[in-house]
């Protein structure tokens, strides 16, 4: 049995809602500040327009592409969004797709100084124990969300005759996936290379656009406003969960594959670990954050605290059975420990045994599923979530 480090705790003794509800704004800063960033303090106004709306899916469906703006006075940025609505008498739910797929396939890109033949000396060098090989998934496929509708990241017609809208971006074509910070959302709020020591990182604004997205599609009469989630796979999976967390309208979140600062806990974590993620992704996080490569046990925080922030709202974690690197186990730990604070809202306790594979857990407005197979997002994660929201609407 994998035995967990000790994490912060998440409840102050004899804390009850109140009491939590007051110090979670305290936590959602601290946690802003020292992990994701924060964006810069500027105003800054969303806007849409409407490229084309038509009838797919022989009638079932209607897809709609949309441009959505972000002004500020620095400039402006516009990335597209794909939202597929079901032929429905009623409104429906919908979930954004923060998408970490490509519109074209572009080759695997290592950051600067490193290659994929440095892998084995930089597990060595970062202390990173696999509880197995590493199993990515496959060759990488590109995906134009226009038309690539039955696929596992991107299921569409299953959604449609579950009653259920969909509607995603492109992460990249919000802020490229590197620490450049020349072009993208973040330029137009000032940020560059050398950002500020609590300033956002990427997660953070791709966090951020789907919280322009959820203010265009709340417009939308096709769709119940209040009954609009966000999920994403792998690093989206990580600003899907932040979304959740910093924006309170999403009604539920699901992080698919998040692994390391996303759904995994920190201390102890096995495949990605903290000192791998900084060394190669730092420009993701804050740059405060590097700060705690190699004294995790100093963050005064876990992952599990992220996850209990969406409380009391549906969150649904998703792990890959041979997803070694993201770390299944230290995902459902993570899960298991947010229960504590769901448990202040009437939900019921979150077992502690590792689940069955393919044998969704459901606590109430917490749920955990372990997806037989590797680091992917499928059609079967999408359906676990559909579930669980479906039975508390």
């Amino acid at each position: 049995m994998r035995i967990f480090e000790k994490v912060p705790e998440l409840l102050q003794t004899g804390e009850g809602r109140d009491a939590w509800e007051a110090r979670r704004k305290e936590l959602v800063d601290t946690v802003a500040k020292t992990e994701y960033g924060c964006r810069p303090e500027m105003e800054y106004a969303v806007s849409w327009k409407l490229q084309s709306r038509e009838r797919v899916l022989d009638g079932k469906a209607e897809r709609l592409i949309t441009d959505i703006t972000v002004t500020t006075g620095l400039g402006s940025h516009t990335f597209p969004l794909y939202t597929f609505l079901p032929k429905s008498a009623k409104k429906v739910p919908a979930t954004v797709l923060i998408c970490s797929q490509s519109r074209v396939l572009a080759p695997q890109k290592m950051p600067e100084g490193f290659s994929l033949d440095d892998l084995p000396k930089l597990f060595e060098k970062m202390n990173i124990v696999m509880d197995g090989p590493m199993d990515t998934g496959g060759p990488r496929k590109a995906l134009d969300m226009a038309v690539d509708m039955d696929n596992g990241h991107w299921p569409v017609p299953m959604m449609m005759e579950r009653m259920h809208a969909v509607s995603g971006f492109y992460a990249t074509e919000v802020q490229p996936d590197d620490g450049s910070f020349t072009e993208g959302l973040a330029t137009v709020f000032g940020t560059s290379r050398d950002r500020k020591e609590q300033e956002w990182g990427v997660l953070a604004v791709w966090s951020f656009a789907a919280s322009c997205v959820l203010d265009y599609l709340q417009t939308l009469p096709e769709i119940d406003s209040g009954a609009i989630g966000v999920t994403g796979h792998s690093r989206c999976g990580k600003a899907a969960l932040w979304a959740g967390v910093t924006d309170e309208r999403f009604a539920w979140v699901m992080p698919n594959n998040s692994g390391c600062c996303g759904a995994a806990q920190l201390r102890g974590k096995h495949g990605e670990n903290m000192s791998s993620i900084n060394l190669l992704m730092p420009y993701w996080f804050a740059p405060a954050f590097g700060r705690y490569v190699g004294r995790v046990e100093e963050l005064p925080f876990d992952q599990h605290t992220v996850l209990a922030l969406v409380a009391p709202r549906i969150l649904h974690v998703a792990s890959g059975s041979t997803d070694f690197w993201a770390d299944p186990a230290g995902e459902h730990r993570s899960t298991v420990l947010a229960g504590e604070v769901y448990r202040l809202y009437g939900n019921p306790e979150m077992p502690e045994d590792f689940p069955e594979v393919n044998t969704p857990v459901e606590a109430g407005a917490l749920g955990y599923h372990l997806r037989r197979g590797p680091h992917l997002l499928t059609e079967y994660d999408w359906a676990c979530l559909e579930e669980h929201v479906r039975k508390l609407r």
